[in-house]
């Protein structure tokens, strides 16, 4: 019997090597599993649909509708994490995007694309029994089902993908899962979150012979994290009171670290080996909270040979220097301060003309490069994009790329500057490419993940935070739904698990909340953006900002209407526009009240507060470089006069 069990031993061994090969092979024991539970899925959609026919024929009862609801967002669970990995676009476009209309973004045309997926099921879950409700709910079930009557693996299910793809699991099971974000109507994140954890298990288990082979204890230590990651579910009562912060300290990013190690005790080739610089996740770090979590060299569009410190040193000086307006006074500067998380304090910033002010205000540059989109209205596609749109603007710079590189070329420390910054460029080293450039470099280097809470989670320490911080990151990610706009880690918009796309909210902001009456803020924010945004959905729609340095960046909101964090949280608190009485039609934000304490609310504000990270570079060049060939200009003020 020993002999038996050896030899069988050495079998399993062996046919787990053959997991390991990133070449073409026969069908492994992970893309067997991932058959099965892609057919699972599907079948418990049929089930469903079929359910909800007999629902809306009122042969079927709603509880044994939600039952198969049930079952059915287990199996899909149970897959998603290799769907996202293998296919993201099918997932975010017509199994489990936000229930939104969107614009196609490839089409040469307005191509509204309306809202499909289980989110869209979710949220009328939640409204059953109505019978107007329940022939939606078909209409999906049914859309939902022809997607996936034909739908087969475009790809072999390699090793990496299962490595790979647990990480992104996990990044998704955090900061969509357990925020709500992925079930708008049920909350049901906490049964989700179990079935990826289960589903991560299933698989890992396959490699436990070849794990073992090359580390006797480390699969018995994901095995153990695993299991108590779904323990701690288990006994989380609701989803309201459910401990984030320690589950992402004891679960999450142990299992993250060990996962990563696992895939490199088995020599498995990384992302960055097959897929190099396509990627804005780092698929190589060990802790959600990790500063180099996202890689901002995929955001930015300069060459690679263009990411070093000359030409960032360049853009800072460019950046201080009044020398880029009509009038020499103004400065990019002058509505970012340093000393204020880069925005300028105001309500709206100040315009080029003295005593006058822009539409807007500043948003905060830090951490600004990690977004598909740029400004308020997302009418920007790239940080380089952000110059011209300054410069031509006659509230801003109110000039020409001939004026300021006649300027620039006045002056011989520039013409050095940009020489020895872009070599490639010979004697034509100024011009629009090169000073974007610049700008960008310096811009994108603005990066700030060092605060206290990061701190705390890195070192997996509760003693670093208040109780009321770690309350209140509790709430942010759960029943005040913050995190649900507002993602974790970077807190903006840029959506996870791959963090692709940037999202704007329809918030219902007042004009000016200080009135007592209050009346929607007139400006149509992304709607008016970019011409193909012209849609009545995008009205009064902005880009969802970081809170991270929330605290140094007042006043709030796109028109500065809230002066205060406690403002902005009782305008979330009451529902927005819409529950303030104001008529939003598309408005994004729930209506519906957070019936958020007062001591709830102070909770969150201190936890955004334990954001702030003031380590960033924000020290102005202490000299500007001399114009020989218009020497009136030499006494220009770093910074910008005003």
């Amino acid at each position: 019997m020993k002999k038996l069990l050896v030899v069988i031993g050495l079998l399993g061994i062996a046919f787990s090597w053959t997991l390991l090969s990133a070449n073409k092979h026969s069908d492994t024991l992970s893309q067997s599993l991932a058959i099965d539970k892609l057919a699972h899925f599907k079948q418990t959609l049929t089930q469903f649909n079929n359910l909800v026919f007999g629902l809306n024929q009122g042969k079927v009862q709603t509880k044994v509708v939600k039952h198969a609801y049930a079952e059915l967002r287990q199996s899909y669970k149970q897959i998603e994490f290799l769907l996202e990995y293998t296919d993201p676009v099918l997932v975010k476009e017509h199994l489990n995007g936000a229930p939104l209309p969107h614009l196609e973004k490839t089409a040469p045309s307005l191509l509204i694309i309306e809202p499909v997926g289980l989110q869209v099921i979710d949220e009328l879950m939640a409204e059953l029994p109505d019978s107007a409700v329940a022939a939606q709910l078909l209409v999906q079930t049914e859309t939902l089902k022809r997607t996936l009557q034909d739908y087969q693996w475009q790809t072999k299910i390699y090793d990496r993908y299962i490595f790979e793809g647990a990480f992104v699991a996990l990044v998704r099971l955090f900061s969509l899962g357990l925020t709500g974000f992925d079930t708008p109507g049920t909350l049901a994140s906490i049964e989700d979150a179990k079935a990826v954890l289960k589903s991560i298990r299933s698989f890992v288990s396959l490699y436990q012979a070849a794990l073992t082979a090359k580390n006797p204890v480390l699969y018995a230590q994901i095995d153990k994290l695993l299991q108590a990651s779904i323990k701690s579910l288990n006994d989380t009562k609701n989803f309201d009171e459910m401990n984030r912060f320690a589950f992402l300290v004891e679960n999450i990013n142990p299992l993250i670290a060990k996962l990563n190690e696992a895939k490199h005790a088995l020599q498995i080739e990384t992302m960055e080996e097959v897929n190099a610089g396509k990627n804005a996740l780092n698929f190589e770090v060990q802790n959600l909270f990790e500063a180099n979590l996202l890689q901002k060299d995929f955001y930015l569009k300069l060459p690679p040979n263009y990411r070093n410190d000359k030409v960032k040193a360049l853009g800072k000086l460019l950046f201080y220097d009044p020398i880029l307006s009509a009038n020499n006074l103004r400065s990019c500067a002058s509505c970012h301060n340093p000393k204020l998380a880069f925005t300028d304090g105001l309500s709206k910033s100040r315009s080029i003309k003295k005593g006058e002010f822009i539409q807007r205000n500043s948003p905060s540059l830090i951490n600004a490069v990690f977004a598909e989109r740029y400004f308020h209205d997302l009418r920007a596609s790239s940080l380089e994009d952000q110059t011209e749109h300054v410069i031509f603007s006659k509230e801003e710079f109110n000039t020409t790329y001939f004026d300021i590189f006649q300027k620039l070329n006045g002056s011989e420390s520039y013409k050095k500057f940009f020489k020895e910054a872009f070599p490639d460029f010979n004697n034509a080293s100024i011009n629009r490419t090169t000073l974007s450039y610049a700008l960008a470099a310096y811009v994108g280097s603005l990066t700030s993940f060092n605060s206290s809470f990061d701190n705390a989670v890195r070192n997996a320490s509760s003693t670093m935070l208040t109780p009321k911080q770690i309350k209140g990151f509790n709430l942010f990610m759960g029943k005040a739904a913050c995190g649900t706009c507002h993602f974790a880690p970077v807190f903006n918009g840029t959506t996870p698990p791959l963090f692709f796309d940037s999202e704007s909210e329809v918030l219902g902001v007042p004009s000016d909340a200080a009135q007592k009456v209050w009346t929607l803020d007139a400006d149509k924010g992304r709607s008016e953006g970019r011409f193909k945004e012209k849609v009545n959905f995008y009205e009064h729609s902005f880009k969802t900002p970081t809170v991270r340095n929330i605290g140094l960046s007042a006043p709030y909101m796109h028109n500065g209407s809230f002066l205060t964090l406690e403002a902005v949280m009782d305008f979330y608190n009451k529902g927005g526009g819409v529950g303030h009485g104001l008529t939003v039609p598309y408005q994004t934000l729930a209506s519906d009240p957070l019936n958020l304490t007062e001591a709830e609310i102070e909770s969150i504000i201190a936890f955004m507060n334990s954001l702030e990270d003031t380590s960033y570079d924000f020290e102005m060049p202490k000299v500007l470089p001399k114009v020989e060939l218009i020497p009136e200009l030499d006494n220009r003020t770093i910074g910008g006069e005003y």
